[in-house]
């Protein structure tokens, strides 16, 4: 997969099909540097079980952290979105971040690109 700033429309898409690397993505834009992996896999958990963080079973968190090191933050990474490691998930340090992305040229690319293999 291309870094972030070559990600066609169907990438882009796939990248946010799932909620967990939406809720990463949205975590990371409302804070500024690195969010501790801990952190983020409690107030994942949290969210998907009853919005509290001290509410979230140690069972579900570790679940959560498994599934964010071994599958989401693995693609967001070889997109070129965000760097991670056993401790600490940030936005990768290249541009641009998920909020630069223009959605619409995305949309204009994919239109030129179906008229062109139609038409």
């Amino acid at each position: 997969m291309p870094v972030a700033d070559e990600l066609t429309l169907s990438e882009l898409l796939e990248l946010l099909s799932h909620r967990r690397r939406r809720f990463v993505l949205g975590t990371l834009d409302e804070t500024d540097g690195d969010v501790p992996m801990d952190s983020l896999a409690k107030r994942l958990a949290a969210w998907e079980e009853s919005d509290s963080p001290a509410d979230a079973t140690p069972p579900a968190v570790e679940d959560v952290k498994l599934s964010l090191y071994h599958t989401h933050l693995p693609k967001l990474e070889t997109a070129g979105l965000v760097t991670f490691d056993s401790r600490h998930v940030r936005y990768d340090v290249g541009e641009p971040t998920p909020t630069d992305l223009s959605l619409d040229g995305l949309l204009q690319e994919e239109r030129e690109r179906m008229l062109a293999n139609c038409c």
